[in-house]
């Protein structure tokens, strides 16, 4: 390749590339990542094999911990931690939410890993990348650990130890908190079976 195209493609690539040099007054956005004790964003995001929308309000009008994992299916770790992160879903049952959520293209891979590894998790599907950017979730896994609040209590990037004891240590304090706050009748179903 001479140097006059070479010269080209570098200013070509640089035009259309975003300025490493933007002014925070000319309209560039500043992405405030949420800090642990902040409000967890909320976000909807279609979910994975059809079915209502992963609504992070929805999870917080149930009142106790949610789990949510930010993961790709071109990330060896991720999926190694999604089985055991399935696993503890079960052990913790109805009292705290899992949910995953897959950032980027293409849903296929999502979904052929998904059932490769036999997870059926609640699963978002963020395509455009706009949550997984509002809790900058840039390297993956990374779990982010919501009290019964709505508050961040831990982020929780690769584990590089035994995952689930890892996991544990973070929740299971927020589950004995949340049992404290719940109302006795949280539910028609529970009212009734009560009485």
């Amino acid at each position: 390749m001479s140097p006059r195209i070479a010269g080209a493609l570098v200013s070509l690539a640089a035009l259309m590339a975003p300025s490493a040099f933007a002014d925070d007054r000319a309209g560039s956005q500043t992405v405030n990542c949420p800090a642990v004790r902040a409000a967890a964003p909320r976000f909807s995001l279609p979910r994975a094999r059809g079915g209502d929308d992963v609504s992070l309000a929805t999870l917080f009008a149930l009142k106790h911990p949610i789990i949510v994992d930010f993961w790709r299916y071109d990330c060896a770790p991720c999926l190694v931690e999604l089985p055991q992160l399935q696993s503890l879903a079960a052990e913790w049952g109805a009292r705290a939410s899992v949910v995953t959520v897959h950032v980027g293209d293409p849903e296929e891979k999502m979904l052929a890993a998904m059932e490769k590894l036999h997870v059926v998790l609640p699963t978002g599907f963020d395509a455009f990348k706009s949550v997984g950017g509002r809790y900058c979730a840039n390297s993956f896994p990374q779990l982010w650990i919501i009290d019964s609040t709505g508050k961040v209590s831990a982020v929780i990037r690769e584990v590089h130890g035994d995952f689930a004891k890892t996991v544990r240590a973070a929740v299971e304090p927020l589950l004995a908190t949340a049992k404290q706050l719940r109302r006795p009748y949280r539910s028609a179903n529970n009212f009734l079976a009560n009485r």
